[in-house]
């Protein structure tokens, strides 16, 4: 029996973010809608990104000096972009995602926080 990939990182548990600053990686996430309701959800993404905090911000209140990720609906597939301080952008697909208004929630109401939460942790090694 083949082991699934996701199920693997669950059990191998948060891996450290390879070239990790001194501080730790905050990544703010800019939503369109009220960021209050979304902030239980990206507490729950924190655990398995190597120790990297989750802050959620109304788009009016978007930062540029940290880790920036927004998520957008381009040609009706929905997206996340994330920012890296030095310049470097990165865009995925999110899949489970139909608006850009509460996105976390969203993905976990539709049991897709944790596949997003491996996106998010790859998007970081990325950057």
């Amino acid at each position: 029996m083949r082991a699934h990939p996701i199920a693997l990182l669950a059990l191998l548990g948060p891996l450290p973010l390879a070239a990790q600053p001194a501080r730790p990686v905050t990544v703010v996430v800019c939503v369109a809608g009220d960021p209050a309701p979304e902030a239980l959800a990206a507490r729950a993404l924190e655990p398995g990104l190597g120790g990297a905090r989750v802050e959620v911000v109304g788009d009016a209140h978007c930062p540029t000096a940290e880790h920036v990720g927004r998520f957008h609906v381009e040609g009706g597939r929905a997206r996340f972009r994330l920012q890296a301080p030095g310049g470097v952008v990165l865009h995925r697909a999110v899949a489970g995602l139909t608006s850009a208004a509460q996105p976390l929630t969203e993905l976990a109401a539709a049991g897709q926080l944790s596949t997003f939460g491996v996106q998010l942790y790859g998007l970081l090694l990325e950057a």
